[in-house]
């Protein structure tokens, strides 16, 4: 579920920023970039730079994190419990 919740986050970033930010220009490049978000690596003042007020990309940055946060929770929560 993991790969392909990064595999559809990584295509939707290179369609919505992928004209506009070389990180997310090619499919190889954006799940990268993807994952290296993961680990708090996200280009942030390149995509707040696609609209005048940056709200784009705050919004991005924080539903993005969220999303992964939960989905690794549960991840973790499961192993936990069938370990216990």
């Amino acid at each position: 579920m993991f790969l392909v919740f990064m595999g559809g986050s990584a295509l939707s970033n290179q369609i919505a920023f992928g004209y506009y930010v070389a990180n997310y220009a090619t499919f190889q490049q954006s799940f990268i970039s993807t994952f290296g978000a993961l680990r708090g690596k996200l280009p942030y003042e390149d995509i707040s730079h696609m609209v005048s007020s940056g709200l784009f990309g705050a919004v991005f940055g924080l539903v993005y994190a969220a999303i992964l946060i939960y989905i690794l929770m549960h991840l973790v929560l499961a192993i936990l419990f069938a370990l216990g």
